[in-house]
Formats: C-alpha cells, structure tokens, sequence
C-alpha cells in the first residue's frame, strides 16, 4: 500500500462513521478476497483496485456514512443496477439517442435522501465519443440522479472522487471551526 493510499485511509477513517439505519448487529468485518472475486464472478465484472481496498480495509457487511453519501456494504453493491436494468437514462450526449442503462454501471454509494447514487463504469467495451463525453474507460465514477432520471459526469476514479469528498469535508469542518471560535 503507498503512503498516498495509507493517507486517504487515515482521512476516511476521521470522516466515517456506521450509517444509521444499517440492521446488521454483527461486529463490522472486511471482505476477503474471496468474497470480492465470489461477488466479481457472480456479477460478471471486475471492480477498480480501489474499491476492492476500501471493501478490505473497512467493510464487507456494514453501510458506512461520509459526508452526505452512504457507501454500500458489498453484497449491496449494483442495487441499483438491479432496479435500473432496461429502462433508459439521459444525459448530455444521448439527448438524441436512446441509452439504456448499462448492467455493468455498479452503484457503491446513494446519498442520504437516497435521490442520488454514485456509479462506476465497469464495462471495458462503453465509449462514447462526443464533446461532453460521460465516461470512456472502465472505473470512472460518474452520478445519477435518480428523480430525474439524468446522468450527471463525475469523469474520475473512485479514489479520485474519495478524495474530493475528503477535501470538501475537511474544508467545511475548518470553515466550521473557524466560525465557532469567533
């Protein structure tokens, strides 16, 4: 593990905490590499590095909150995807064309009024060539607003979209501490 990665460890870990309305009673226990090339297997897909080491290092069966966003415990992963399956989406580049959801866009995190969900394209063979392009290689986050039915790009890795979660915590929790000593 490189420092930069035992660093973002360190800065989750200030920011995480057990999401409310998660039912499990058990202890919180990592996934095994077993488990993660089971559930891989089981959905056709192979996860980004950084996402099987966020699974390994925090969670196999508990929802954990940060920020605003409910990153899912891993038999959770691709709910969405479950519920999405043939019905089409919008964004941008497809207003002309039709664009059914992709099985292989996996969602990990919804946010807390569970309206938005964060993605990943998983899907090696998706390019969409256009100006304002969603996404072209496998493992670029992107976001979906669920009421509307919109796509909306991120065009960033999962650890990429971690660590600006991480910044946007830690400036308003500086924000925050500044206000209250005056």
């Amino acid at each position: 593990m490189s420092v930069n990665m035992q660093t973002l460890w360190q800065r989750i870990e200030a920011h995480l905490v057990p999401h409310e309305q998660t039912k499990c009673v058990t202890a919180p226990r990592v996934a095994s590499d077993e488990e993660i090339l089971e559930f891989e297997s089981e959905l056709g897909i192979k996860l980004p590095d950084e996402l099987k080491l966020f699974y390994q290092k925090f969670s196999h069966d508990w929802a954990w909150r940060l920020g605003n966003w409910v990153i899912q415990p891993l038999p959770d992963l691709g709910f969405l995807t479950d519920y999405m399956a043939g019905k089409m989406v919008f964004d941008y580049v497809f207003v002309d064309n039709e664009q059914y959801w992709n099985p292989k866009w996996i969602d990990f995190a919804e946010d807390l009024d569970g309206k938005k969900f964060m993605c990943v394209n998983l899907d090696p063979d998706i390019y969409v060539e256009a100006q304002e392009s969603i996404f072209s290689k496998v493992g670029e986050v992107f976001e979906f607003d669920m009421e509307e039915g919109y796509i909306v790009v991120e065009g960033v890795t999962f650890r990429d979209w971690l660590e600006d979660l991480l910044t946007e915590l830690e400036s308003k929790e500086k924000a925050f501490g500044l206000c209250s000593k005056e």
